[in-house]
């Protein structure tokens, strides 16, 4: 799986982050991609430039995906409620029954019509 493996990735970059700030000598808390920009040389830093931007790109697109994925499922589950409502509501009353009868409990219904 996708997200299994990207876990994996981080770990392996987590150290080789440490590892190269400490070469840098810049803080262990300043391991943003911006930071190692600076740091860099101007070859390096144009490239790491290129890479932040390209991965911008990629966080706004999936972030307008997750939005669209939010508002289809949402569309989804309303539909669905209002088809789960549909289907168990019950029948207006009648106006007229036989004598002795209830009309609501002629028509009542559920999912499941039957008798136990």
């Amino acid at each position: 799986m996708l997200i299994i493996e990207a876990g994996k990735l981080e770990k392996l970059r987590q150290p080789l982050i440490k590892e190269l700030a400490a070469a840098l000598g810049m803080a262990s808390g300043q391991t943003a991609l911006s930071a190692f920009i600076n740091h860099a040389d101007s070859q390096i830093s144009a490239k790491l430039t290129v890479i932040r931007e390209q991965f911008t790109g990629i966080t706004d697109e999936l972030a307008q995906l997750n939005k669209l994925n939010e508002r289809l499922i949402q569309q989804s589950l309303d539909y669905i409620s209002y088809n789960i409502n549909v289907l168990s509501q019950t029948m207006a009353e009648s106006t007229y029954v036989p004598k002795g009868q209830n009309g609501e409990d002629r028509n009542r219904r559920s999912i499941l019509d039957t008798k136990a």
